[in-house]
């Protein structure tokens, strides 16, 4: 049973050393526990109790990664004995320390702020015997702090032992307490704590609600983030959706332009995928910074992986002069790669190299293969282009970043959440990378950990603070936190970077019309299309781009290329209803709308019917729309695209300051094509005034 928490594998860990089970007690305490926890708190709580002394947590045996998960649990329950400070105890060392030193890492931190207002550690303890001072001082040194704990201890005259269950006259233990009290003691501590840490995760659950809602229907999230443009949604489900083309279904080649393939794991176990894919992309990244070379983007030249494809046709898809193909074989710590650049118009080979290194030298074989490349191009690539800055690395954690690059790269059903365990294996190994940060928030934010993802961001900014990829989501998150200035100053360190980085272009392009810089945000868009003219997110930019612009026609056919390229992307539907609907394309526009939810349906019927002249029919349309439940901010919002789209501006602006009044932010409202129709109105400029949007 998992956490109520999501991103931590139990609620509660138990911890002790086996010798204090050897009568059964630690056993009869978790069951009680249970009974009372169930009886006080009423969603189920996941317990994780080493009942078994063979269940792979043997004092003799080292950490294994069994126990790492375990660990990652919201409250850690350690039963205190005479003997369990022990420094050679595998319970001391490996579940005690090691879990004070995650829970201080993890995004609540180890003591939390309870609802009372008072200060609790998720660290629990249950006291069984008197201590040694030696042993208090060590825990109080561990922690930081005075031991408090929950006493289960009967004490009369030279008696140091445990509370038994059985054991209910209290007037016999100078303690003076029963054990029923005692168990009903630590289920209330326990309630308190979850309920401290719930309410952060629900509370910003709730806010990322009230951000991306905008129709009640069961599909809100697909409709608001084409709607309403919501950029925090965007940045948290990693789609951002705001990119667009300006030629669709393949690029004319030009010189000194490469697509670099995932290299083939020819090694006899076939089980070297990872880093072949990783010895492609750091090819990648290094040419991408070589002035005047067109290198396309991983996601798209990654598309051809396993296919037998022409070359001339990824040539004519990629918009590319030359592919560089690559094999690799690994035998035990020895890689041996083959290389080769072809030119696409004929399939002709400018070079071939072989390359025989250790893997721990790999760092140096990517870039002798980069400079190789730039050499054939007749240019040069800078000291600081190239990846040795990679040398500070740990292997393993390299390795595992890899790893997590391959299922983040493909991103199927469960791609996110293993790609997330080997970003986070790698962060704990070697927690200096602020790109595995990067990737780890974002399967973060893909999987709903929204707490742990903003956390590993903001890590990742310390580390970093010119990283682009990091850059861009900071700005996202600012700009939806409502800090529009450093939001700015974000967007503009990140375009600095100069990189060129499709997800970050693309990123940029979005941000840019936040503040209504549509020039930007086109020419970022285009820049995005053309390093990664396979990757359906940057057309849908680009369609973004062409309707704030106006060009109606022309984001019609970045949408439909988008429909070609990910028929599976549904959140492409109200994208390409409203570009047929501005293009005045109402026979493709009905179709669309015949596929949405009811409520949708609706809404985009009254918009259809009066572009087609049936202003009663539209006007019965908005009248069921306004009978709906619930006059809350989604639907306010709903009411002014309407006006809009009918061109009923001071409507629609009111509409728009209720839904502000209500404290619905709107610093998305100039990314949104919906609302192009209302930017010159005097009433419309005065409310950007009031969101900061404009001077």
């Amino acid at each position: 049973m998992p956490s109520i928490v999501p991103g931590f594998e139990y609620d509660i860990f138990i911890s002790y050393r086996h010798n204090d089970n050897r009568s059964d007690w630690v056993t009869d305490f978790v069951k009680s526990l249970q009974e009372e926890v169930a009886a006080a708190i009423k969603e189920p709580v996941s317990v994780y109790f080493d009942i078994n002394p063979h269940d792979g947590l043997l004092e003799t045996h080292n950490v294994d990664k069994s126990l790492e998960r375990k660990l990652k649990c919201l409250i850690f329950i350690p039963i205190i004995s005479q003997t369990y400070c022990d420094p050679k105890s595998f319970a001391w060392q490996h579940e005690f320390c090691t879990f004070n030193k995650l829970a201080k890492e993890d995004q609540f931190g180890r003591d939390i702020k309870l609802s009372n207002g008072n200060v609790s550690s998720r660290i629990l303890p249950i006291k069984i015997h008197d201590l040694d001072p030696d042993d208090k001082a060590a825990i109080e040194n561990e922690i930081g702090g005075v031991l408090r704990s929950i006493e289960f201890i009967f004490k009369s005259a030279g008696v140091n032992r445990p509370l038994h269950a059985h054991e209910e006259h209290a007037q016999d233990n100078q303690n003076k307490t029963f054990y029923r009290d005692q168990i009903n003691k630590v289920a209330i501590a326990i309630k308190e704590i979850l309920s401290a840490l719930k309410a952060p995760a629900l509370q910003l659950q709730h806010t990322l609600k009230r951000e991306k809602l905008f129709i009640p229907t069961t599909k809100k999230k697909r409709f608001i983030a084409v709607i309403a443009g919501s950029i925090l949604t965007l940045m948290i489900v990693g789609y951002f959706l705001f990119s667009k083309v300006d030629f669709i279904g393949g690029v004319e080649p030009i010189d000194k332009s490469i697509a670099v393939l995932a290299f083939v794991d020819m090694s006899p176990s076939h089980d070297q995928e990872y880093l072949g894919d990783g010895i492609s992309e750091e090819i990648i990244n290094v040419l991408a910074q070589t002035e005047g070379l067109k290198v396309i983007a991983r996601s798209s030249s990654f598309q051809f992986k396993g296919k037998n494809e022409d070359l001339r046709t990824i040539g004519k898809l990629l918009g590319v002069s030359t592919v560089l193909q690559g094999s690799l074989v690994r035998l035990e710590d020895r890689v041996k790669v083959t290389v080769q650049l072809i030119n696409t118009a004929d399939g002709s080979h400018i070079w071939s190299k072989r390359f025989d290194q250790k893997v721990n030298d790999i760092f140096q074989m990517q870039d002798a293969i980069a400079r190789e490349v730039a050499e054939a191009f007749k240019t040069t690539i800078e000291t600081s282009a190239t990846s040795e800055r990679k040398q500070k690395w740990n292997e393993e954690a390299y390795r595992l970043y890899q790893k997590g690059r391959f299922f983040y790269e493909r991103a199927g059903k469960d791609d996110w959440q293993r790609a997330h365990e080997h970003f986070y294996k790698s962060m704990m190994l070697d927690s200096n990378q602020a790109i595995v940060l990067t990737f780890l928030a974002n399967c973060e934010f893909n999987t709903e950990r929204h707490n742990e993802g903003i956390k590993h961001l903001e890590k990742s900014y310390e580390l970093d603070p010119k990283l682009p990829e990091t850059l861009v989501i900071m700005s996202e998150m600012a700009i939806s936190n409502g800090d529009l200035l450093a939001g700015k100053q974000l967007m503009e360190k990140a375009i600095e970077s100069n990189s060129s980085n499709s997800m970050v272009l693309r990123s940029i392009s979005g941000i840019s019309s936040v503040f209504g810089k549509y020039d930007q945000c086109m020419s970022f868009a285009k820049q995005a299309v053309k390093l990664d003219p396979l990757q359906p997110f940057c057309f849908t930019y680009l369609g973004a781009a062409h309707m704030l612009l106006q060009e109606y026609d022309s984001a019609v056919k970045a949408y439909e290329r988008v429909a070609e390229l990910s028929p599976d992307f549904r959140e492409l539907d109200f994208n390409l209803t409203e570009a047929y609907l501005m293009a005045g394309d109402f026979e493709k526009a009905s179709r669309e709308i015949e596929r949405m939810d009811d409520v949708e349906k609706r809404i985009f019927s009254c918009v259809l019917n009066f572009k087609k002249g049936d202003k009663v029919k539209s006007d019965d349309e908005l009248k069921l729309l306004k009978k709906e439940k619930g006059r809350n901010g989604e639907i306010i919002k709903a009411f002014a695209f309407i006006h809009a789209q009918r061109g009923e501006t001071v409507q629609a602006v009111n509409y728009l300051e209720q839904a502000y009044k209500e404290g619905y932010k709107l610093n998305w409202i100039l990314s949104d094509p919906s609302f192009t129709s209302l930017h010159t109105n005097p009433q419309f400029r005065m409310l950007l005034k009031k969101i900061k949007l404009v001077e």
